[in-house]
């Protein structure tokens, strides 16, 4: 088997190399041709050997032909093989390096291959370009692709790279490295929505968990957004390390929004349309909470009288009872009440007389109740 050594410096070179491990430069094959050459040279000269002549000048003799002539047409011969042959060499040390080296061009295993050499030679730029060819001559490996993508880094073309890794997210859904490696450089490039739409793709629950840091929760109400008929008070809670913020009036928090501090208290009759977001460090937020809150007060219950009604001979009292946290103010005299009229704060006596009691209850919101009217006949002895 012909041996194969560098053209530069004549280094034994390994079937299928590129480039000369020793020297660098590219593998050239150099045919040990004067073998090849001193053979066909001697089976040429055998026509000079001096018994061939000998044995030529008899037979001339005997021919009768003449003994120049044969002799010019030996040498015209070997001038002419020997010319050819050196053509032929020349030519096969052309056309073998370029013929080895379309074969490897078109080689899948041997780009995948070179490129590994190089990478691992920190030869880079040369890894890419076999990694480029491996792809345009099938699937490359899983190795090949994640050095493509570290190269693309080294390069400082986070671009490249982070297309490259989605590459392997889409032939390698599960690959967990290549979920980390884009996080950390949508990070680096603090490009926090491309994290986001990242995450919209995955469901696997172990792969979410990588998306931890750059998810923002919803705030939370205390209170359950709805109707109520007494005083409200409101607060926003959230995770420790993000801010709150809100607004009261139905705007996008995001853009329009202040920072929450202490619960909302609804004293009065109204509406309030809260929207709240959390913002974290990296100033991510999170989906926008909205509640309505109303409070409509409802007009009190009427007191209640014991007895309600009656006729008397003999001196009576009347105790009234109502809601907690609210008065009651009556009269007499059959007009209606108001906070300046007597106001009940325990038992009453029944006046003499045919009598109308008249009784309004006013709560701690300041609703008033219908009137609760009585009659009491008190006619002594």
């Amino acid at each position: 088997m012909q041996e194969i050594t560098c053209a530069n410096c004549g280094a034994k070179l390994r079937l299928g190399s590129v480039y000369c491990a020793s020297c660098g430069h590219e593998a050239q094959i150099v045919s040990d041709s004067s073998l090849l050459e001193d053979e066909l040279l001697q089976e040429l000269l055998k026509e000079e050997n001096p018994s061939q002549k000998s044995k030529g000048k008899e037979s001339s003799k005997s021919s009768g032909a003449s003994p120049k002539s044969p002799k010019k047409r030996s040498h015209k011969s070997l001038i002419l093989t020997l010319s050819c042959l050196f053509a032929l060499l020349a030519l096969c040390g052309i056309l073998i390096p370029v013929l080895i080296k379309n074969r490897n061009y078109n080689s899948f295993d041997y780009q995948i291959q070179s490129g590994e050499e190089h990478f691992e030679e920190g030869r880079y730029a040369e890894a890419l370009e076999n990694y480029k060819r491996a792809k345009e001559l099938g699937k490359p490996s899983l190795l090949s692709l994640y050095q493509m993508a570290e190269i693309y880094q080294k390069s400082n073309d986070p671009e490249s790279a982070i297309s490259q890794l989605h590459e392997i997210i889409s032939e390698y859904p599960e690959e967990t490295k290549a979920y980390e490696q884009l996080i950390a450089l949508y990070a680096q490039m603090e490009d926090y929505e491309s994290i986001l739409k990242l995450k919209e793709s995955v469901t696997d629950k172990s792969l979410l968990e990588l998306f931890a840091e750059y998810t923002v929760e919803m705030p939370e109400f205390d209170t359950s957004p709805g109707t109520y008929d007494d005083w409200l008070s409101i607060g926003l809670t959230g995770k420790e390390d993000c801010e709150i913020l809100y607004t009261t009036d139905g705007s996008d928090p995001i853009t329009q929004g202040q920072v929450y501090e202490k619960a909302f208290l609804m004293k009065e009759q109204g509406t309030l349309e809260i929207k709240a977001v959390c913002r974290n460090q990296y100033d991510i937020y999170s989906d926008v909470l909205e509640g309505t809150f109303i409070v409509k007060y409802q007009k009190p219950k009427m007191p209640v009288a014991s007895p309600s009604s009656g006729n008397f001979q003999s001196p009576a009292v009347i105790e009234l009872t109502g809601s907690e946290e609210s008065r009651m103010y009556y009269t007499w005299d059959g007009s209606v009440p108001t906070v300046d009229s007597q106001e009940y704060t325990g038992p009453i006596s029944v006046p003499e007389g045919n009598n109308i009691l008249s009784v309004i209850l006013i709560d701690k919101h300041g609703m008033v109740s219908d009137i609760l009217k009585c009659n009491y006949r008190y006619h002594p002895y």
